[in-house]
């Protein structure tokens, strides 16, 4: 009824991949909160602010991004994906242009803020910008804010 695989077609399928990459992250992060001795209930964790909580939660925040990955077999399963895949493939080029502006002006006006925000704490803080309060602590801050 089921079709049988050997283990060199499974290991070379790529949906085989996303299945792996979407679900380990799940297990690497049990094992790490089990190893680093902490209990995987999320009341229990969020109860208690030390650095090594914080430390492990981004880090399971950030494994948790890899379930998203399994989205992608949409594409096997619906024959109307490879339509707009198409589409967007033929309109790459059409839309490289507005694209390199929007980073260009990121760029530009990330900058411009960046360098207003510490010019103005400069003259309220009398030459010392560190002690003041900038909500950009680089100019990296400063083009995300512009682009989000």
């Amino acid at each position: 009824a089921g079709s049988r695989r050997s283990c060199k077609e499974m290991c070379f399928s790529a949906y085989w991949w996303i299945d792996l990459v979407s679900v380990l992250p799940d297990y690497v992060a049990l094992v790490l909160a089990t190893a680093a001795g902490y209990e995987l209930d999320r009341c229990a964790m969020a109860d208690d602010d030390s650095d090594d909580d914080d430390v492990i939660e981004t880090l399971r925040a950030f494994l948790r991004v890899f379930r998203v990955v399994r989205i992608l077999k949409i594409a096997r399963l619906n024959p109307d994906t490879t339509v707009l895949y198409r589409a967007i493939r033929l309109s790459t080029r059409a839309l490289a242009v507005p694209f390199t502006f929007l980073l260009i002006g990121a760029f530009f006006f990330g900058a411009i803020i960046y360098y207003l925000e510490h010019i103005e704490l400069e003259v309220l803080a009398g030459g010392n910008a560190t002690e003041g309060g900038s909500p950009y602590n680089d100019l990296g801050e400063a083009i995300w804010h512009f682009l989000h």
